[in-house]
């Protein structure tokens, strides 16, 4: 009897990214004291992965509307009360209907090209390609799985940080749509919180254990850093982290970027901002 263990192929990180940016799906956390400028952070960075669908929980949506401006969010898919109850069951329906439209034209494509290979040439002669263009399946994103992703701003305080659906819906993010072929539509978090680790209203285990990139700003409190270092201790050393976070916020408004599951053509897996590797 064979008792190797079988690594099954694939990737848990399966949606294509620019070479220069992280992988994804991802679980990110922006940390920050008020004003430090996380979310212009998150805007920017999830309009770089270009996202197709992106969805919002933030009960301050319209007083930073021109923050999110260029974004793929629409009015259905922004919620301002994150005390609501009913707002991650909506998004999940929402991920399946995607799935559901997916199938569905990936079904009618099927029949389409059978009806054309069985058309006559004759037909198409009289006919011309028009008509059959006519009858071609439509699909939003064009055939392929779309790339979705959640902001959370400003719900740190919030009911849904204690909502055991959000933190399901952490802890699955990859899984959420699942297709019938295989694999999932998922998708990717990026949430903005004041505290990391506090006695009171800190953050949720879930999303700390689940975080593949950190983006940690200037903080006075060295609790707070202790307790992020302690992600990356078994990285580098802590003198080593405390430079890289010197050179990282040396600057008003930059931060230190981590990338806990790098891509192996990145040389670091410490940033300054988004644009510049940083070496201990």
């Amino acid at each position: 009897m064979k008792l190797d263990i079988i690594v099954p192929r694939g990737d848990a990180f399966n949606v294509e990214s620019h070479p220069d940016m992280p992988k994804l799906h991802q679980m990110s956390l922006f940390v920050a004291k008020r004003g430090s400028g996380k979310s212009v952070a998150i805007a920017n960075y999830v309009r770089m992965f270009g996202f197709d669908r992106v969805f919002i929980i933030s009960p301050t949506i319209a007083s930073n509307k021109h923050m999110w401006s260029g974004l793929p969010i629409s009015i259905g898919d922004s919620f301002d009360d994150p005390d609501e109850s009913g707002i991650i069951e909506e998004i999940i329906e929402q991920i399946n209907e995607e799935v559901r439209d997916l199938v569905r034209y990936r079904e009618e494509m099927k029949k389409y090209k059978k009806e054309v290979k069985t058309t006559s040439k004759t037909f198409q002669m009289i006919f011309g390609d028009e008509l059959v263009d006519q009858e071609r399946p439509q699909h939003r994103w064009g055939g392929r799985v779309p790339r979705i992703g959640l902001i959370v701003d400003d719900c740190q305080s919030t009911k849904l940080f204690r909502d055991r659906k959000f933190l399901n819906f952490i802890t699955r993010h990859r899984h959420i749509g699942a297709l019938p072929s295989g694999g999932a539509i998922g998708c990717s978090v990026f949430t903005a919180i004041q505290n990391y680790r506090a006695n009171s209203g800190g953050c949720p285990r879930v999303l700390r254990n689940n975080a593949t990139t950190l983006a940690v700003f200037k903080m006075k409190d060295e609790k707070e850093l202790e307790a992020i270092y302690e992600e990356v201790a078994g990285e580098i050393s802590k003198d080593e982290f405390y430079s890289v976070y010197a050179q990282a916020t040396d600057e008003p408004y930059s931060f230190l970027f981590i990338d806990l599951h790098k891509k192996d053509n990145h040389p670091s897996m410490f940033r300054k901002r988004f644009n510049e590797f940083l070496f201990p």
